[in-house]
């Protein structure tokens, strides 16, 4: 009996052991703690945000990027990790904005065949202005996340439409903007409501529908009111009213569907400014090749 009961305690005493073994925490370094000199850099850029391309979906990445924003200090747009700390309006607005859109989507195909922005607003002019409005002026590129092809879009729009020059480090492409690149000053973000927005290749032009109510923000990133122009076409497969309202005021009424382009413009104050765009009867709006310009400063 006591030869068994001794037996029983040395099971027992083995099994409390292999249990807390399994809740014992050892820390074992998974990777290293040295960040490349990319991240140094940029903490002494200018610009309070950082755009970090591909929003990272490996955990090496993302730690590291994690890890080195606490010594950069800056706001970080692309990152998964560091996206939690947005609030849902900032992030929203982040991730409509045109060409910086593209860029975190990476919609490579689009990027390399030079793609208008919605109402034909080029990357050239427009990403300039965007990285101003959310004070960016350091992109941060991971080649080692991204394939050959991402690579390619991404260096297509930094490099060769807007003529930046990397610094290489270990595996990233670090991108400074410089504050006189700017383009005029003014851009415009598609919201929801939109529907089939695309470019026809045989009627070679844009098309984009409205069901019930569509919208879209202007942005002023200068400190001069400036005066803009919208201006659209009406193809005859349209139907429905249209009516384009800012705030109270209706600036646009179509009751007919023509076949010209119709147009209005109004001062844009400095800041942001939502449109919308009201289908009024049943069946689908479709406005065509629409586009923004900008007329003049005032």
């Amino acid at each position: 009996v006591l030869k068994d009961q001794v037996s029983r305690g040395r099971a027992t005493i083995a099994v409390l052991l292999i249990i807390l073994l399994e809740f014992l925490f050892i820390p074992v370094p998974s990777q290293s703690a040295a960040l490349p000199d990319a991240y140094d850099a940029i903490a002494e850029a200018p610009g309070a945000v950082l755009i970090e391309i591909p929003a990272a979906t490996n955990y090496v990445v993302a730690s590291r990027a994690l890890y080195a924003s606490r010594r950069h200090n800056k706001q970080v747009i692309g990152n998964i990790a560091l996206e939690r700390a947005l609030d849902d309006e900032a992030l929203t607005e982040a991730r409509s904005l045109p060409v910086l859109r593209q860029l975190l989507y990476l919609r490579t195909t689009h990027l390399l065949k030079d793609r208008m922005e919605f109402f034909a607003q080029s990357p050239a002019d427009t990403l300039p202005d965007v990285l101003r409005w959310i004070d960016g002026r350091v992109i941060l590129v991971h080649q080692d996340s991204l394939s050959l092809v991402q690579l390619r879009a991404v260096q297509h729009v930094l490099e060769k439409n807007l003529g930046l020059v990397p610094r290489r480090d270990e595996d990233t492409l670090l991108y400074v903007v410089p504050e006189n690149l700017r383009g005029d000053g003014v851009f415009l973000a598609r919201d929801g409501g939109w529907q089939h927005v695309g470019y026809d290749a045989k009627r070679r032009a844009t098309f984009a529908e409205i069901k019930r109510s569509a919208f879209v923000t202007l942005y002023n990133v200068t400190d001069e009111v400036k005066t803009v122009e919208l201006s659209f076409a009406i193809p005859p497969e349209s139907q429905g009213s249209l009516l384009v309202r800012r705030g109270d005021k209706v600036v646009l009424e179509v009751l007919k569907v023509p076949l010209t382009r119709v147009k209005f413009s109004f001062e844009l104050e400095p800041g942001s400014e939502k449109l919308e765009f009201r289908n009024r009867l049943p069946g689908n709006m479709i406005i065509q090749d629409p586009l923004l310009r900008v007329i003049n400063t005032k």
